[in-house]
């Protein structure tokens, strides 16, 4: 009897070394996945070449050649880019660089999500300790 306890817990051993070593490699195999998932998501806007030169451009028409170039899609309210109607670009070589200038004529700041650029109204403050 005691022969077979000490086999079935030599047994138990080599399976739970086994198991662990099968749990280690499949936790590797998934955070090499994920992390290359992840990686896709934190490129700057800046790393991502583009070209765009546009002369008194439809804002409109410039979301939408970006999203045509890019991955990206642009959200806005149509009361904002009325507004904001015209922009012109000069040799820009990034996505970023782009939406700055932009930025820059336009009043607007944008935030990204993914692959989502949101433009918002960026509101002007006359006197910040008024209340």
């Amino acid at each position: 009897m005691g022969n077979n306890l000490r086999n079935g817990i030599g047994r138990l051993i080599k399976m739970s070394r086994f198991f662990l070593f099968i749990i280690s490699v499949q936790s590797f195999g998934a955070t090499m996945f994920i992390d290359t998932e992840l990686m896709g998501q934190t490129k700057s806007v800046y790393e991502i070449d583009i070209t765009l030169e546009k002369e008194n451009a439809r804002l409109v028409e410039v979301f939408d050649e970006l999203e045509s170039k890019t991955d990206f899609k642009f959200s806005y309210y149509s009361n904002v880019v009325k507004r904001n109607n015209r922009v012109t670009l000069h040799n820009e070589t990034s996505f970023g660089a782009v939406l700055e200038s932009i930025s820059k004529q336009t009043n607007l700041r944008f935030k990204r999500i993914n692959q989502n650029i949101t433009s918002i109204i960026r509101r002007k403050i006359t006197n910040p300790l008024r209340r």
